[in-house]
C-alpha cells in the first residue's frame, strides 16, 4: 500500500490546490496470491487488501 500525503499542487501560475498524494516511489512490492481456500495467508491478505481499497475507493469518489 502506497503511504498517502496532503500537499499543496499548484496547476496554474496562481492556482494552488490542496491534493493527496501517494509516495509510491520506493514502495516495497509484495508477491501474495489468492486460491481456493479462502482461509489461507494469501487469500485472506487478498481479500483485505481489496476491501481496504474499495473503502478508500468509495470514500474519496464520494467525498468530491
Amino acid at each position: 500500500m502506497y503511504e498517502v500525503i496532503k500537499r499543496p499542487m499548484e496547476l496554474e501560475a496562481d492556482e494552488v490546490i490542496a491534493a493527496l498524494d501517494v509516495l509510491g516511489l520506493g514502495a516495497t512490492l509484495t508477491r501474495h496470491g489468492e486460491d481456493a481456500d479462502p482461509t489461507s495467508p494469501g487469500s485472506v491478505f487478498v481479500d483485505s487488501m481489496r476491501q481496504w481499497f474499495d473503502s478508500v475507493w468509495n470514500l474519496l469518489s464520494t467525498d468530491a
